[in-house]
């Protein structure tokens, strides 16, 4: 070997050692901790409960997230489905959740909220921002999750009935719920089941006819929803 072979081999080997020396010297990210004694208030986070939504007769999940702030309903689609946005965010990067239980639609990842009626349900959860990692992934916007009715009496029930009658001919509505629940202690058992139909409802008065659509009712518009919702719960502690 050369002397500048064997001058440029030392030079090299320590630059090398002083690289490794400096790494291991300089090399440390931290770490952050955050502790508290008491539990922190929920940041961006809102909540409706069962009385808010029948004193303000709110029959569908859409018209109960409507009257939250941040929250904005729309209609979507050539099928019309009710969706909401949470801060800007749809309901791809905010999920659905029926009790902690993600509901996900593999035709384009849209739930249709008008068809999810609040008569079984206790209280709707909104994280408009941070959520919880008990939900998972895809929860960049926030999370809706629907907790339904349990049970806190021996027994316990509800039963109501409606009828709305349109403008004009065709266009009534009416619904039907029931709610029956015993708490034994040990076990508890829930019974829920609702009807809601819709015939069809009216047009503008304004409206200009065209040839998929005539005045008076908004065609292909009847909707009609039934739910049957059974809970069974073992809570021995």
């Amino acid at each position: 070997m050369t002397p500048s072979k064997l001058k440029l081999s030392v030079i090299t080997l320590s630059l090398a050692l002083t690289s490794i020396a400096n790494a291991e010297s300089t090399f440390n990210l931290g770490r952050i901790e955050v502790n508290a004694t008491q539990p922190l208030p929920a940041i961006g986070s809102a909540t409706i409960d069962a009385q808010t939504m029948r004193d303000e007769n709110r029959e569908t999940v859409t018209e109960a997230l409507d009257r939250m702030p941040g929250i904005t309903a729309n209609n979507i689609g050539p099928r019309s489905e009710q969706m909401v946005f949470v801060r800007g965010f749809d309901l791809r990067q905010v999920p659905v959740f029926v009790d902690g239980i993600p509901i996900y639609i593999p035709y384009d990842g849209y739930v249709d909220l008008g068809r999810f009626t609040t008569f079984d349900l206790a209280e709707i959860n909104v994280s408009k921002s941070f959520s919880s990692v008990l939900y998972g992934p895809n929860t960049l916007g926030g999370a809706i999750n629907l907790v339904s009715r349990k049970p806190t009496e021996k027994l316990e029930g509800e039963v109501g009935a409606g009828y709305d009658v349109g403008d004009q001919s065709g266009s009534d509505g009416k619904r039907s719920w029931l709610n029956l629940g015993s708490n034994q202690g040990l076990w508890y058992a829930q019974l829920s089941a609702s009807y809601r139909q819709q015939d069809s409802f009216s047009l503008s008065d304004d409206f200009n006819p065209t040839e998929a659509q005539g005045t008076g009712l908004r065609n292909n518009a009847n909707r009609k929803d039934t739910k049957i919702n059974i809970k069974l719960g073992l809570t021995p502690n």
